[in-house]
């Protein structure tokens, strides 16, 4: 598993645990304003977090998809 660490950030791979955070994060107004409605349903957000964490599993790893933690 990816991770970057500081004294204050981390970035690492997502995982289909930050699934509620991440529905909120789409589902949020100020995000929302880029996405179109269907974008910002549950399902959407599920499916794009499955395909995060597959990327995460590639080898050779060609695409990243980091949690801004």
């Amino acid at each position: 598993m990816l991770a970057i660490r500081t004294d204050r950030l981390l970035l690492r791979d997502v995982s289909i645990a930050d699934l509620p955070a991440y529905a909120r994060v789409r589902a949020h107004p100020l995000s929302r304003r880029f996405y179109p409605e269907e974008d910002t349903h549950l399902d959407k957000a599920e499916h794009l977090l499955r395909l995060f964490v597959a990327w995460s599993q590639e080898r050779p790893r060609l695409r990243y998809q980091l949690a801004v933690v």
